[in-house]
């Protein structure tokens, strides 16, 4: 997954916090009743191979790349 997308309700002020207490806010657009967020997502970078990786379920090690 390369792009997180969703619609807010404008009166959903708890997830508006959350969305906003991660620092996403910059991702914020306000269209009326509706609040458009869209955050790029991104991999972190490898590991060099020569240390150890713990094992990791699909979701696990992924990061948000705030623009």
């Amino acid at each position: 997954m390369a792009r997180l997308t969703a619609e807010i309700l404008a009166e959903n002020t708890l997830m508006l916090a959350v969305v906003t207490e991660q620092g996403w806010a910059h991702a914020l657009h306000h269209h009326g009743a509706v609040v458009h967020l869209d955050l790029e997502l991104i991999s972190p970078p490898q590991p060099h191979p020569s240390i150890p990786s713990m094992p990791q379920d699909d979701n696990a090690g992924k990061a948000i790349h705030k623009r």
